[in-house]
């Protein structure tokens, strides 16, 4: 507890950067920088039985023991005694930025302290990131204020972020392959990696199917659609064609027509005449009478 204390306030002391002590791979004498395949490989070689997800049990040990060193750790010591940081005012942008990445990052890493204090087994790992979230925390609190205090400078945040950063990095590597290889129940490895195998090859016949679909559905709905109505419009423009030019003789003959139908109502005048020759028929007996 000492060192980790001694190691913890050499940030805040005025120790150089170069060795400030917040190594967040998770295992001692393993450079910060260190994540991915590297931090995996440390990992494995320090747990020499083979890798296994925790039990419930063992979650809720880590959940205890977080809670036990985080409490210890601030009645221990009093943020306000440590010695203060200058930040020009030109700077505070970029200091509040980095700040605020730095919380977001803390708060994705808490809720899985559990889980990797159950898998590294590393007291010293975990250590240092709870006095990491902590101090962050404060900060972030002090920046708050009209009148905030600074603990960290600028350099000393971003170096912050960087180990939080790794140690979120290559512990997301260490789940993903427990995940994959191993299972609390004991289960062998060849299952799981069948299934990456099956969902590799279904990938390949989905984007076959649009480009084919989209010509289809162009082909045939354009050109007969396009043609058809061209050929009826030509056919009704050759009847419409065809129509025009019958009615010219046609409309010469209704005129001539109109002129007949006037002498058609002059031979009923007549007619009337005839009628009156019936009438004269008596005159003759008149003469007759005079014989």
């Amino acid at each position: 507890m000492s060192g980790v204390s001694g190691m913890s306030m050499g940030p805040m002391g005025g120790m150089p950067e170069s060795q400030m002590p917040m190594g967040m791979n998770g295992m001692p004498n393993v450079p910060p920088q260190m994540a991915g395949a590297e931090f995996q490989q440390h990992q494995r070689r320090a747990m020499r039985p083979p890798p296994r997800l925790p039990t419930e049990e063992d979650l809720q040990n880590a959940t205890k023991y977080i809670e036990s060193y985080t409490e210890g750790w601030k009645k221990s010591r009093n943020l306000d005694d440590f010695p203060s940081q200058h930040v020009p005012k030109e700077g505070l942008f970029i200091y509040n930025q980095v700040l605020d990445k730095l919380i977001q990052a803390i708060e994705d890493l808490e809720p899985n302290l559990p889980m990797y204090h159950a898998v590294v087994k590393n007291e010293l790992a975990i250590h240092k990131l709870l006095v990491i979230c902590i101090t962050a925390q404060y900060q972030h609190q002090q920046c708050s204020k009209a009148h905030p205090r600074f603990i960290f400078n600028l350099n000393m945040l971003r170096g912050l972020l960087m180990q939080v950063q790794n140690a979120h990095q290559g512990f997301g590597q260490v789940l993903s392959a427990l995940g994959a290889g191993a299972r609390p129940d004991g289960g062998g490895r060849p299952p799981p990696p069948s299934a990456p195998q099956q969902q590799l090859q279904p990938l390949p016949p989905q984007p076959i199917p649009p480009p084919a679909s989209a010509p289809a559905r162009q082909v045939p709905i354009s050109p007969p659609a396009n043609w058809r109505k061209p050929q009826q419009a030509q056919a009704l423009v050759s009847d419409a064609a065809a129509s025009t030019p019958t009615p010219p003789p046609v409309s010469t003959p209704t005129a001539q027509a109109a002129t007949p139908s006037i002498p058609t109502a002059s031979p009923q005048t007549p007619k009337s005449p005839k009628n009156n020759y019936t009438p004269v028929k008596p005159k003759p007996t008149a003469s007759s009478v005079s014989e």
